[in-house]
């Protein structure tokens, strides 16, 4: 709550702004606000890259001329019900009707540390 009444409030959970060849791989993004988006890429010089197996309450925006891949597991629009507690203590593992989410991402060989299991 803090953040989203700051003066700065929460727009964007994963910004790319002329970014070249960045990665986006296995994250979850999550905002109980009125967040403008998941993740954003913006800028013509946000070229190349990859947005995959990504969990996310909020879509996924290209403008301004950026351009990527979106692959693999991405759920944008994820449901607050897909998570143990987010609006009591901010648990945000998932519970087991997250089905979209849960086993879906394929591998990916340079991504070797999943965090939560």
């Amino acid at each position: 709550p803090g953040l989203l009444s700051s003066g700065s409030g929460f727009d964007v959970g994963i910004g790319l702004e002329d970014a070249c060849d960045a990665r986006v791989y296995h994250n979850t993004i999550v905002s109980t606000g009125g967040l403008f988006a998941g993740v954003d890429l913006r800028f013509g010089n946000t070229v190349g890259g990859a947005i995959t197996n990504n969990f996310s309450t909020h879509r996924i925006v290209v403008r301004d001329g950026a351009s990527s891949t979106a692959s693999g597991a991405n759920a944008w629009s994820a449901p607050a019900s897909s998570f143990r507690s987010l609006a009591g203590d901010g648990d945000l593992r998932l519970l087991p009707s997250a089905s979209q989410a849960i086993d879906a991402g394929g591998n990916i060989p340079t991504v070797t540390d999943d965090i939560d299991g």
